[in-house]
């Protein structure tokens, strides 16, 4: 095997990121192998074959089957992992509809209450049970004046994830045919499966043909003899919510996980993917009951984590506690869907080391697209792939990771406490609502892990139903599988399992610390109350500053991060013990803050930083505060992380430190030119164009309006028709001042036009952004002031659109397959120009600008100054742009203060804040010096500088996100960003029913 130095310089395959490939359109093979050598070309390790909205080459024929072959042996080639995604669409299970319509017994159901007279129930309804207002069963109802009924409903568009014998003919109808198409490749060059965000009935109590006999089974009683008190808090409910919801939990654990993953075993591949709602107690009720106890069944066990944000430590937490736990060596995480196309790399690191530093250590991009073209623009963004501005730097993005990815799972996580999980206590409180009392008890679960990370006490989750199957007592260390643990706290709880009751008895009798930071529970098996009781007197109550102590105390090896003598709350750590030392990663979460970090270890060692983005090295200055301790200060910047190895002392840490001080001493000259840069080098510039007036078959004009509300008009017709779109921009220079001026636009090949009144077939010139973004060249046509582009489109539709998007109770497996025939979206026109708004700008927060829609196309700029381009003729951007300024560097500079006659002994900074671009190169006389994708914003740049004139150069690349949008909506620029956001509807998912839609623009600020 190779050192680990070796292994370093270039991760294998298994480290690197593995983002979701959105086959969203007609596949061919030949775009197919480009794109693939793309990812290669990026530092990519593999992908996921995964079937998306605006797929048109069908699902699991024969060409999808001839496409799946080429990327196989493509990937071969490459040395890259070629995951199959197991569904069209998600969530998993449906095999596209070939399951569901299969018939009745094969659909997800549920159970609703009603409360009605008992001449008023209906005939219609799938009756579960009668009951009177106090909750019991009745065999006799007519006498009461109100009942209350519980029925059963059903949904044809997706499945019955508690009956294994559904999920066995999902896999027989995707899993089996895969493995004829590929019986040799299955295990060995294809890895296996992502399955997406099974789950229940969501949202709602599930119900299965299978639930009452399971009930019985193993609770002794019948199932519809207390269903009310699955949604009344009726006396009694809490006993019968716990059975009932056990059960639910076990079915959907073995229903769907445990049958997938068993055929995966059989078939000697991996299973991985994530499940439905993972991120509070009150979300996993509504899905799955718990997603920990699935967790065992996944050879990579994974997350989702959507939006550009960070929470609680909870839902990597989660993930990664099982994982190590069960001894699995990767926790794989779906990551950046929803963070918006102005998403910047640093924000990208944040999200995932957020994720990194509590378990995961894979990285899933959602998602890089085979196309943007039309609604695939919008569907969760960004495309993080070859239609990035960026692009071209990404690599660096995923060397990092897949360094870090190696790192993380490098020998064992040190973690000495556990953290019992209450999600039975989930189960009864949950009513079938989304509010209630489980909202503030899962938050408080949530404030006490975060706490406890604020504090530096690292911990792990421990699950009631992992406890009972991999739970043991040796010694004075409390074990769940691989990992023993010399603490346990009992947070809140309102029950407790029977094997955790004895578990923890026994583990106290062996002397083993159990602290209680919550509500002690009440409630517990027959057989466990007086254990239960036994056990609450030996818990000892305690605060988080006296737990950090206890846990200090029997740590092998405590960590303390400290300023001003207090631990900092937001840089969290993760600690691995390896052959040779360990692995202290940390991490600073917050996004303003700048700390100088203390740092406080028992021993005596040698402590090396190393920096994963480009695999260097440096010693730290450490110093001996107290005997046996090893101390050293770090300034941190805001979403900073460092890695630091800790190795047996084996020189003089002073000869070390003396050099470190002495580097330290040296004076240092702030250097941060501002005023006007030139321009040397522009992308070409763009003008969206989202505005038309429009007709329909032949018609009167109608008012201009936005193209995006242009397509519902056009479905709602529910038939084909001829539709005129009619464009306006206006040119405030002449065509002869710009050498390129083109249209783009996301339709065919070849482009009928009306330009100025002159009908024109245009041949298109190449591509731009993505490939279908077609380019056109259109100067000849274009001319001073007013200008209008006619474009003639048959809108057509196949039938299952219209049924799709006007049917009663489509589910969302049906609209995240739907692919439209026609699409009507905004034009581009690009060139070596400006674009201004006539009527100025105003500022808000998150680098939002906004205008009104006054824009027209001017010179192109030769000059920019300050934080904000956009304003200044780049309102749509989407490129990279070369900058430069000249400094003088003379012996005596009053601008720096000091004499410069020599600069030995002195060192040049260059410091500055945050850019507003993604990424940011730096070049002085012509030589690289460093490229800028995160924090810390400076470097030093003493040995390229001279005496007299210094070229200074920035190469700066934007986003997509004022190119692309959105633009129109009333909130500027969104963290997390639906499709419908892009249209002004409310979305669905959010509890947000305003109407969101503004007619003024709204970009972001791009420059320096």
């Amino acid at each position: 095997m190779m050192d680990m130095e070796s292994q370093l310089k270039n991760p294998a395959r298994e480290y690197r990121s593995v983002p979701f490939w959105s086959w969203n359109d007609e596949l061919e093979p030949k775009e197919l192998v480009w794109q693939i050598r793309q990812m290669k070309e990026k530092g990519i390790g593999g992908f996921f074959m995964h079937a998306r909205g605006g797929l048109k080459t069908p699902y699991m024929s024969e060409k999808w089957m001839e496409c799946v072959r080429v990327c196989v042996e493509e990937a071969k080639k490459c040395g890259m992992d070629p995951w199959l995604y197991d569904e069209e669409g998600w969530p998993s299970g449906f095999a596209g509809g070939e399951v569901t319509k299969l018939g009745d017994g094969y659909h997800t159901r549920w159970m609703e209450l009603y409360q009605c007279a008992p001449s008023d129930i209906g005939r219609e309804l799938s009756i579960l049970g009668i009951y009177a207002p106090d909750g019991r069963y009745l065999y006799d109802y007519r006498e009461e004046e109100t009942v209350y009924v519980v029925c059963e409903k059903a949904n044809p568009y997706y499945v019955d994830v508690l009956n294994p014998d559904v999920i066995r003919k999902f896999l027989e109808v995707t899993h089996e045919k895969y493995k004829k198409e590929f019986a040799a490749e299955l295990g060995t060059v294809i890895p296996g499966f992502f399955t997406d965000e099974p789950q229940f009935s969501k949202l709602k109590i599930p119900y299965s043909y299978l639930l009452p006999e399971e009930f019985k089974k193993e609770n002794g009683y019948e199932l519809k003899e207390h269903l009310p008190a699955l949604f009344l808090d009726l006396p009694g409910c809490g006993q019968y919510r716990y059975d009932f919801w056990k059960v639910v939990s076990r079915m959907f654990t073995e229903g769907f996980c445990k049958t997938v993953y068993s055929w995966c075993e059989e078939n000697h591949c991996r299973l991985t993917g994530h499940l439905m709602r993972e991120d509070s107690l009150l979300m996993q009720m509504q899905a799955t009951a718990g997603v920990m106890p699935s967790y065992e069944y996944m050879h990579v066990p994974g997350i989702d984590w959507l939006r550009r944000r960070i929470s609680s430590p909870l839902t990597p937490k989660q993930a990664g506690s099982a994982a190590a736990q069960l001894g699995r060596k990767f926790v794989l995480s779906e990551m950046f869907a929803m963070a918006g196309w102005d998403c910047s790399p640093e924000e990208l690191k944040w999200i995932a080391e957020w994720q990194y530093v509590n378990g995961v250590n894979r990285m899933c991009q959602h998602l890089e697209a085979y196309s943007i073209r039309g609604i695939r623009k919008r569907d969760f963004p960004p495309s993080l792939f070859y239609q990035q501005p960026w692009w071209e730097e990404y690599g660096d993005f995923n060397e990092y990771f897949a360094r870090l990815g190696l790192l993380l799972t490098s020998g064992q996580v040190e973690v000495e406490l556990l953290l019992l999980h209450p999600m039975h206590s989930g189960w009864m409180l949950y009513d079938g609502q989304e509010e209630g009392e489980i909202v503030s008890f899962g938050q408080r679960f949530e404030d006490l892990s975060q706490r406890l990370a604020d504090c530096h006490i690292d911990h792990h989750y421990g699950d009631e139903t992992l406890i009972a199957r991999h739970g043991k007592v040796k010694g004075d260390r409390f074990y769940i599988g691989k990992c023993g643990y010399r603490a346990v706290v009992i947070p809140d709880m309102r029950c407790m399992d029977q094997p955790t009751v004895e578990l923890l008895l026994q583990f106290a009798q062996n002397k083993g610390h159990i602290y209680q930071m919550g509500d002690f529970p009440e409630y517990t098996s027959p057989k466990a109350q007086e254990p239960l009781l036994k056990l609450g007197d030996l818990a000892r109550p305690v605060g988080i500053r006296e737990l950090k102590k206890d846990i200090d105390r029997l740590a092998d090896f405590p960590v303390s991060i400290t300023e001003n003598g207090r631990e900092i709350p937001n840089i969290h750590y993760q600690l691995r013990k390896t052959d040779t030392g360990r692995i202290l990663y940390v991490v600073n979460l917050d996004t303003v803050m700048e700390r100088n970090a203390r740092f406080r270890l028992s021993g005596s060692w040698e402590i090396t930083e190393y920096a994963p983005l480009d695999n260097s090295r440096y010693p730290v200055d450490t110093d001996e505060e107290q005997p046996g301790q090893t101390s050293f200060c770090i300034r941190m910047a805001a979403r900073e992380s460092k890695v630091f190895f800790i190795r047996e002392l084996k020189a003089d840490p002073k000869a070390a430190g003396r050099e470190a001080k002495a580097r330290d001493s040296d004076r240092t000259i702030i250097l941060n030119p501002g005023g006007s840069w030139k321009i040397r080098h522009a992308d070409l510039n763009a003008l969206t164009l989202d505005r038309c007036r429009y007709r329909i078959d032949g018609k009167e004009w109608r008012d201009e309006i936005y193209t995006i509300q242009l397509m519902d008009i056009l479905l709602q017709e529910k038939r084909p028709v001829q539709a005129e779109l009619l464009f306006s921009f206006r040119m405030d220079m002449a065509p002869e001042e710009t050498r390129e001026f083109y249209l783009a636009a996301e339709i065919a090949d070849r482009l009928n036009a009306r330009i100025n009144g002159i009908e024109v077939a245009l041949c298109e010139r190449g591509w731009w952004r993505d490939k279908g973004f077609r380019t056109y060249d259109i100067r000849p046509y274009i001319r001073k002031g007013d200008n209008e582009i006619i474009l003639k489109i048959d809108f057509r539709q196949p039938q299952n659109v219209y049924e799709v998007l006007f049917g009663e109770n489509v589910l969302e497996t049906e609209k995240n397959k739907l692919t439209l025939e026609t699409e009507i979206e905004s034009i581009y026109l690009l060139g070596d120009f400006g674009v201004k708004n006539r009527n100025g700008f105003s500022y808000s927060w998150r680098k939002e600008l906004s205008c009104d829609p006054e824009f027209s196309i001017v010179k192109m700029p030769t000059s920019v100054y300050g934080d904000d381009f956009t304003s200044q003729g780049f309102c749509f951007f989407s490129g990279k742009m070369v900058i430069s300024q000249d400094l003088i560097l003379h012996e005596y500079d009053d601008s720096l203060g000091v004499k410069i006659q020599s600069l030995k002994g002195r060192r040049i900074l260059y410091r500055f804040q945050k850019p507003n671009a993604a990424v940011a190169k730096l070049i002085i006389n012509g030589k690289p010096v460093k490229k800028f994708l995160w924090q810390p914003y400076e470097c030093d740049i003493t040995d390229y500088l001279k005496f007299g004139e210094n070229e200074i150069v920035w190469e700066l690349y934007s986003s997509n996100r004022n190119l692309l949008g959105p633009h129109h909506h009333v909130d500027g620029e969104l963290y997390a960003v639906w499709p419908a956001d892009f249209t002004g509807e409310p979305s669905p998912f959010k509890a947000d029913q305003r109407n969101v839609w503004s007619d003024d623009y709204h970009f972001v600020k791009f420059g320096l």
